[in-house]
C-alpha cells in the first residue's frame, strides 16, 4: 500500500513538475512572439525609418568597394611596375642582413659580438 501512494506521489511530482517546465517555454514563447509583434508593428508605423537604414547600410559598403577597388589598383600597379635598381640594391641589402642575422642564429653567435662583424 505505502508502495502504490509512493509511485502516486512520485508521478504527480513529476507531473507538475513537467507541467511548470512547460508552462515557462509557453511564457518564453509569448513573450518572444510579443515582442516580435512589437518590432513588426515598429517598422510597420516607420518604414522610412527602415529604408533610410538600408541606404546607409548601401551608401556604407558602396564606399568600401571603391576604397577596395582603388587599394586593389594600387597594388596591382605596385606589382606590375618595374622597380628602380635603387630598389633592387636595396633589397639584396635587406635579403643580405636577414640572411646575415639567420646565419649568426643558426651557429649561435650573438649579432652584437665583434666576431659577428667581422
Amino acid at each position: 500500500m505505502k508502495a502504490i501512494l509512493l509511485i502516486v506521489l512520485l508521478h504527480s511530482a513529476i507531473a507538475q513538475q513537467s507541467d511548470e517546465v512547460a508552462d515557462r517555454r509557453e511564457y518564453r514563447l509569448v513573450a518572444g512572439l510579443q515582442q516580435l509583434l512589437q518590432a513588426v508593428q515598429l517598422i510597420a508605423q516607420h518604414p522610412t525609418a527602415m529604408g533610410e537604414q538600408l541606404s546607409a547600410m548601401a551608401d556604407r559598403i558602396s564606399a568600401m568597394e571603391g576604397r577596395m577597388t582603388e587599394q586593389i589598383a594600387n597594388i596591382t600597379e605596385r606589382m606590375t611596375s618595374p622597380i628602380s635598381t635603387q630598389e633592387q640594391h636595396q633589397s639584396c641589402d635587406l635579403a643580405s642582413a636577414q640572411f646575415h642575422l639567420h646565419l649568426l642564429t643558426y651557429l649561435n653567435l650573438d649579432p652584437s659580438s665583434d666576431f659577428a662583424s667581422e
